[in-house]
């Protein structure tokens, strides 16, 4: 697949679902993100699902998502991403620390949320499950 945001990654993807625009907009994807994700894919050797990226609060709370969380924060730093069990949600974890991820949150064998917020708002180094 070919993105607009780099090879493998598109706008579409980390938009918000509600369908308010945001995410589509210059500026409001983080390009460090994408760097991230970019060499996560390629560490992992197949494709990055991206299931959550850009939330507008109204959308961030109507699918349970916490106060000032920083998918709503723009430009985006965070993803939530599907992951398979075993294997491949190990190589997932393993590539997101190796990129110095901030914000590690999973749900086992479901999704694991990454992000590379400063922890200027959000204490950052931070990990959790859901």
């Amino acid at each position: 697949m070919m993105g607009d945001l780099s090879t493998h990654f598109s706008r579409e993807e980390f938009a918000c679902q509600c369908g308010c625009g945001r995410g589509f907009n210059d500026g409001d994807i983080s390009p460090d993100l994408i760097l991230h994700l970019e060499s996560m894919r390629s560490k992992i050797g197949r494709p990055i699902i991206i299931l959550s990226g850009c939330r507008c609060p109204p959308h961030n709370s109507n699918v349970g998502g916490v106060l000032g969380s920083v998918h709503t924060m723009l430009p985006l730093e965070a993803s939530d991403l599907r992951v398979y069990p075993g294997a491949h949600q190990h190589a997932m974890t393993k590539a997101a620390f190796s990129e110095g991820v901030m914000g590690y949150g999973v749900k086992f064998g479901s999704y694991i949320h990454v992000d590379w917020h400063n922890g200027s708002v959000l204490s950052r180094p931070a990990i959790w499950g859901y």
